[in-house]
């Protein structure tokens, strides 16, 4: 079935140029099922069409509602995009979703207190929790979920961590609906400055780990006990080329980045980047919302 967003989202011709069917209506015609995307990435068009994408080849009929954070001022998105596509959580409650993706922000290196909307982040965590509104924490907002709710601090890394990476599913992730249909290794990109140790986040007795990566990115996919939250700390919903566009945007600023590992054939940037996640990402997507978004 199509997704349901609303009418002229730019994000809309870059899905139909892939053969992605997306159905254009106003924000307020009904659809049963609503989820909302709260989008603290900076660059916030394609990371619409990252989860528009995802959601999209579901069988279920969704909209997507895009939210901003009040409490902060865009400067890589035009106040225009922003006014006319985005809402925030004071003007159309994310209690009223059936389900909530909050993604990333490059805010590795910056205290979570001193985020300027670091308030409003946890406000819309204690909303959700007390709705049983379902969440899904992707890259920082799973790594500032985790040290809100449990206290599991960021360590920082001397390198970027970027690329593909092995990830193996864990006892309690097979029992786990939202792994439903996985393979017992799958692989995800991964693209941060930041660590969460593995063996604290084990030990934690409100969580659960469901998959790891052995090879760099350590715990990756983490459910906490009520059933309703996830944090994943890798990038399943990049598209093809996002990790390349990093690394040449790092590169041209003269960072020295490490080519992204596993990605590039031969690691040689002129190759075309070969994508191994898709299969996998599409199955999460279409596991979160079918049992856990859809259900009631």
């Amino acid at each position: 079935m199509p997704i349901h967003v609303e009418n002229g989202l730019p994000a809309i011709d870059m899905l139909k140029m892939e053969g992605i069917r997306i159905h254009e209506m106003p924000q307020t015609q009904p659809c049963r099922w609503n989820v909302a995307l709260v989008n603290l990435m900076p660059e916030k068009i394609p990371a619409e069409a990252d989860i528009l994408r995802l959601m999209a080849r579901c069988p279920l009929e969704t909209a997507l509602h895009l939210y901003r954070m009040a409490s902060h001022r865009s400067r890589n998105t035009s106040g225009e995009h922003l006014e006319r596509f985005y809402t925030t959580h004071a003007d159309s409650p994310l209690t009223e979703m059936d389900g909530v993706i909050i993604n990333g922000a490059p805010l590795e290196r910056v205290r979570y207190e001193d985020v300027d909307y670091w308030n409003e982040f946890r406000g819309i965590m204690d909303a959700c929790e007390a709705s049983g509104v379902p969440v899904l924490y992707l890259c920082w907002a799973a790594f500032a979920g985790l040290y809100a709710r449990y206290g599991l601090d960021k360590s920082l890394l001397e390198r970027k961590l970027s690329g593909v990476y092995r990830h193996v599913l864990t006892a309690e992730g097979t029992g786990c609906p939202l792994m439903s249909g996985f393979d017992d290794i799958f692989f995800m990109p991964h693209s941060r400055h930041c660590q969460i140790d593995q063996a604290a986040a084990a030990k934690e007795s409100g969580l659960s780990v469901l998959a790891y990566s052995p090879d760099g990115p350590g715990a990756a996919i983490m459910a906490d006990r009520n059933g309703l939250d996830f944090y994943i700390t890798g990038h399943a919903e990049y598209s093809p080329m996002t990790l390349d566009s990093e690394y040449r945007r790092d590169a041209a600023r003269g960072l020295n980045p490490s080519i992204p590992e596993n990605y590039y054939p031969d690691d040689n940037p002129d190759n075309r980047p070969e994508v191994r996640w898709r299969a996998h990402a599409n199955l999460l997507m279409d596991n979160w919302l079918d049992k856990y978004v859809c259900v009631h």
